[in-house]
């Protein structure tokens, strides 16, 4: 017996709602108001989203039972009308529309019932319309026209007739909205001021959209063509009427498209620009690019880009001769547009316009590496010959950036060619696309370069190819070709071992640093001081300390202090240490203000000491202060009691008035 009334309590409790603590929510809801504790809403909501169909009916009925409690306050019945049309149920239409009469509520109950789908939501929005007045009355139009209520077409048509222009907008929205053959004669038999012509054009189109996705597209292009022959309607609601005719005409409309690319309304033309890829065929393709010519700039600019996204190549007559347009904004899309339908017949119009300043030059350079054709690239590939020094570098980065299959070859041969700007592309172009086995063949053509600007493309170039091999194997070609060179050949190889890495480089350049030429001499130490990871650590603060060239030894600080500010590979203690010994390598002002700089960016506060005998250096004084404020700062959650001393120490020796509000506000922020 136990058993079978413990089975029906529990069957009871989860079919008829949360009974425990039912009383509590309710209540709680009842005193809600704006500003307070939103969790009695927030448990309704997740109640009625895990409902079943029987709790949602219990829920239903506990939320009209509060609506109607003179307890509740007016927020409290907004949310339950909120919560009532969540439940979607008929059941609670007669209490809502209860209060479409009572101004407080009206809006509340009115969004509630508009999402509710019941014929007697309709009927009360009907009885609303003729019945309320203002605002009211303005809400209650959207509502039938967002609810597509065409039994409420009459009383709309009678409302346009009145002399609120609001409402006047409003009920021609609304008839819009709901569509259908008595709405649309309601429209156009609406006599309204010219200042609404656009908004009734705009409801008349909508009207006709409907009526063609309906079925009736004959009834439909009739009403677009009106819409179009009334100047008044404005050019959105024309653009849009053009739309609608090429939708139901097809090819047919081509004319009437045609047209519009020559109205005085912008929207329009661009409007019938972008319906081209509407119309297949390539007759549409002949025509409208015929037309091109004698159209606006902007037009123009419209066109080639639908054509461009059509990619019919029978526009490629009239884009090419636009592309040497002397309108910028045509030019740049006509030569845009030749990236996608251009053929090997328009390499030389791109490569022409290259000269052009940018950006109708870049335009043009980025196009060539799109230029579709099976004879593109050897056509690119001939202006390698061409006497023009900016077309022969041109051909070499557009081969690239098409990965033509010969282009290593080809920049190869133009190792050799009488131009270094052209020889500085072709480097460019070898370390892009060489093979790895060519690095021996790279380093001979290094030796050969005398120009500065070249030497740093060519090492450049030896770094890409040299790592993508086996660091075992990479610097071979380098260090074999180190002991015949010559001081210059040195120095290019010494950079070039620097930007590969590796222990034989390293081997290589330290023992430069004691070579008989000075110049091979400095790029050792310059390689040395520009090295990517700690290797050189040690050798840096020999340098430093000891060298007997004044330029050697701030190459060496500026290098280890670089190292140290990195940290990479080192735990904070030996960053510090670094930093420590720069201090004291530190002379001259300049270095000072290196390792200062280096030290405010290490959070400790051991570097917060090594700062402070700066701080009344005045040769680095403001230098010492900003990094003692950064560090302090750094401190300032994981040691706030050492950061605030700092700060109070800078507020006491700095006599700068804004950097001393400066500390003083971070102070306030450190107490709070």
């Amino acid at each position: 017996m136990i058993g079978r009334f413990t089975s029906v309590f529990f069957c009871l409790f989860f079919t008829f709602g949360y009974s425990v603590a039912d009383g509590d929510v309710y209540k709680n809801l009842l005193s809600f108001d704006h500003g307070k504790s939103r969790e009695a809403v927030w448990t309704i909501e997740n109640r009625i989203r895990e409902a079943n169909a029987t709790q949602r009916v219990e829920i239903e009925r506990q939320l009209l039972a509060a609506l109607k409690s003179s307890q509740a306050t007016v927020a409290a019945k907004e949310s339950i009308c909120r919560l009532v049309a969540s439940i979607g149920s008929c059941g609670s239409v007669a209490k809502l529309r209860a209060l479409l009469t009572n101004e407080e509520l009206r809006d509340a109950a009115r969004g509630a019932l508009q999402s509710l789908p019941c014929p007697a939501v309709d009927k009360a929005f009907r009885h609303a319309l003729t019945t309320a007045k203002g605002p009211a009355q303005l809400g209650f139009v959207n509502s039938v026209g967002d609810r597509r209520d065409r039994e409420s077409v009459p009383l709309l048509a009678g409302l346009v007739k009145n002399p609120d222009p609001a409402l006047v907008e409003a009920a021609l929205g609304a008839l819009g909205r709901i569509g259908g053959e008595p709405a649309a004669k309601a429209i156009k038999e609406s006599a309204v001021p010219q200042s609404l012509q656009p908004s009734k054009a705009d409801a008349y189109l909508r009207c006709a959209d409907s009526l063609s996705r309906e079925g009736g597209a004959a009834k439909a292009e009739g009403m677009y063509q009106e819409i179009l022959r009334e100047p008044g309607s404005g050019p959105v609601a024309r653009a849009g009427a053009l739309r609608g005719v090429v939708a139901v005409q097809r090819e047919a409309a081509l004319p009437l498209m045609l047209d519009a690319l020559k109205s005085e309304e912008r929207d329009l033309r661009e409007a019938a620009a972008r319906l081209v890829n509407e119309l297949p065929g390539p007759s549409v393709t002949e025509q409208v690019s015929k037309a091109m010519a004698g159209l606006r700039p902007d037009t123009q600019v419209f066109l080639i880009t639908a054509l461009a996204v059509r990619g019919d190549p029978l526009a490629l007559p009239e884009v090419r001769k636009l592309a040497e347009s002397s309108e910028g904004s045509v030019q740049l899309a006509a030569l845009e547009a030749l990236g996608k339908l251009g053929d090997n017949s328009t390499i030389e119009t791109l490569f022409k316009a290259s000269k052009v300043p940018d950006p109708v030059g870049q335009t043009a350079v980025d196009s060539l590496r799109f230029v579709r054709g099976s004879a593109v690239n050897d056509t690119v590939a001939g202006f390698l010959r061409h006497a023009d020094v900016g077309y022969r570098a041109l051909a070499l980065k557009t081969l690239a950036a098409r990965r033509f299959p010969g282009t290593s070859a080809l920049a190869f041969q133009a190792l050799g060619d009488g131009s270094v700007r052209v020889r500085i592309e072709a480097w460019r172009t070898v370390g892009l696309v060489a093979e790895p086995a060519s690095l021996p063949r790279l380093v001979s053509a290094l030796l050969k370069v005398s120009d500065v600007r070249e030497q740093q493309a060519a090492e450049q170039a030896i770094q890409a190819v040299a790592i993508t091999l086996p660091e075992a194997s990479r610097l071979q070609p380098l260090t074999d070709a180190f002991s015949g060179a010559d001081s210059r050949q040195r120095s290019s190889l010494l950079r070039a071992m620097g930007r590969v890495g590796g222990e034989k480089a390293f081997a290589t350049i330290r023992a430069a640093l004691s070579d008989s030429d000075p110049t091979v001499q400095d790029t050792a130490v310059r390689a040395l001081s520009d090295w990517g990871d700690q290797t050189t650590s040690g050798e840096l603060a020999k340098l430093a300390r000891s060298s007997s060239n004044p330029a050697h030894r701030v190459l060496g600080l500026r290098g280890y202090v670089r190292l140290a500010s990195a940290g990479q590979g080192r735990n904070p203690e030996e960053r510090i240490a670094m930093l420590r010994e720069a201090v004291t390598l530190a002379e001259r002002t300049e270095e000072k203000k290196l390792v200062l700089g280096a030290l405010g960016g290490v959070p400790s506060a051991a570097v917060l000491d090594l700062i402070e005998p700066h701080l009344a250096d005045k040769d680095v004084k403001n230098e010492a202060q900003a990094a003692y404020f950064r560090v302090a700062q750094s401190l300032a959650r994981q040691e706030p009691a050492r950061a605030r001393t700092a700060m109070l120490k800078l507020v006491e020796s700095s006599d700068d008035p804004a950097f001393k509000q400066q500390v003083q506000e971070a102070i306030g922020q450190l107490a709070n």
